[in-house]
């Protein structure tokens, strides 16, 4: 039997000033921001691997933020998901059976609006197959549900220039339905591994942004819709000799957004990793083609990113408590990084200049060091909870 529990409270207060010739715009917002988590699980192991187990899952978010400046609004909501689910793990000779069958129990009240609850079903399974020691075919399928934020559906808008508006949109489905489809193989063959990882998302009442023009300005909303996106993974790893070695792997990815804003995404991008040892010393080359991905920019945008062709060199040596390495990327040219969105009432791009980039790093590890675990400044998650349109 295990139980948790955890919170958190966070005051988030932001100024925005914008100026452009004669005018100015002071946009401002302050936060308290609540959070609750709890998990009750209570399971039992059996013989040959197979275990069972029953999962009480709580999650609870607050928020109440006054707007100011040139828009002032107070809004207040909160938010609860309780996921209810069973487990069962079934080990046979060579294959792996995993059931987890479950439910979720929405329910979500802004200011103003009325109390919504839903329920969904939740469901995963996931099987695997080993023939022998040299090969795996894994699979899995999932039907779940996600919640939208619900900053998305009030009715704050937020100016954040003299053209460019945020709105939300209370019409939107509270709801988000999620399915997904995977599919991986992996082999051993003596010096060679391989691996090929297939992936289907797809989402229903996807929370995607359209733009329209309204008393000359550029509102930015949102309209329910839907988005699909394909992953094909397939990598290859030989190691030809005790000092050298080769990784080489692709990626396929495509993204398909169905809404007030279409967009369709295909892009083929692949890296090739060569490790050379030699005595103390590690050196790791990285060739890396150009590569598209669709994501969500500063502004909650759903842009199209362009990522150069990338190379990288990082060196390393060892030697009794003492450990070296430097790394650098790029180093005879600089890194142009594009993001487009073209809509038919709006269209920006920006583009990121990065100069070379690397470190040196010199390290001397105490013997009672060795025995001490200890968690990095850049493991610790500083982030805090916001729900600020």
């Amino acid at each position: 039997m295990i139980a948790n529990a955890q919170g958190s409270y966070s005051h988030n207060s932001s100024n925005d000033f914008y100026t452009t010739n004669d005018k100015d715009l002071l946009t401002g917002a302050n936060e308290n921001y609540y959070k609750a988590f709890g998990a009750f699980i209570l399971g039992k192991n059996f013989k040959h691997n197979n275990s069972t187990s029953l999962s009480v899952v709580e999650v609870y978010t607050s928020s109440s933020t006054n707007y100011s400046g040139a828009y002032t609004e107070w809004m207040h909501f909160w938010t609860s998901e309780t996921l209810i689910f069973l487990d069962y793990r079934h080990q046979f000779s060579k294959f792996q059976f995993y059931v987890r069958p479950g439910i979720s129990l929405n329910s979500t009240r802004i200011h103003k609006q009325k109390m919504m609850n839903e329920r969904r079903p939740r469901f995963y399974i996931e099987s695997t197959y080993r023939p022998n020691n040299s090969h795996q075919i894994k699979g899995s399928v999932a039907i779940g549900n996600g919640s939208i934020p619900a900053q998305f559906l009030s009715n704050i808008e937020r100016p954040s220039n003299f053209l460019f508006a945020l709105r939300g949109n209370p019409n939107l489905k509270r709801i988000m339905n999620m399915r997904s489809y995977e599919l991986t193989y992996s082999a051993q063959l003596k010096k060679i591994n391989m691996a090929l990882m297939a992936h289907y998302d797809k989402n229903t009442n996807y929370p995607g942004s359209y733009y329209f023009a309204e008393n000359d300005m550029i509102i930015q909303s949102f309209e329910s819709g839907k988005a699909s996106m394909v992953r094909i993974d397939p990598s290859i790893s030989y190691s030809a000799t005790k000092w050298l070695r080769f990784n080489l792997t692709g990626k396929y990815r495509h993204f398909n957004v169905d809404g007030s804003t279409d967009k369709i995404l295909n892009n083929y991008s692949g890296k090739l990793s060569t490790t050379i040892f030699w005595k103390e010393f590690m050196l790791n080359i990285d060739l890396a083609t150009k590569s598209k991905s669709m994501n969500f920019n500063s502004m909650n945008m759903l842009a199209v990113t362009e990522s150069p062709a990338t190379y990288s060199f990082n060196l390393s040596w060892n030697h009794k408590n003492w450990s070296a390495s430097a790394w650098v990327t790029n180093p005879f040219n600089h890194i142009k990084t594009r993001q487009s969105l073209v809509t038919d009432a709006y269209k920006t791009h920006t583009l990121k200049i990065s100069s070379i980039s690397g470190f040196v790093k010199l390290i001397y590890t105490f013997d009672f060091g060795k025995k001490i675990q200890r968690t990095g400044v850049d493991r610790v998650n500083t982030s805090t909870g916001s729900a600020v349109l």
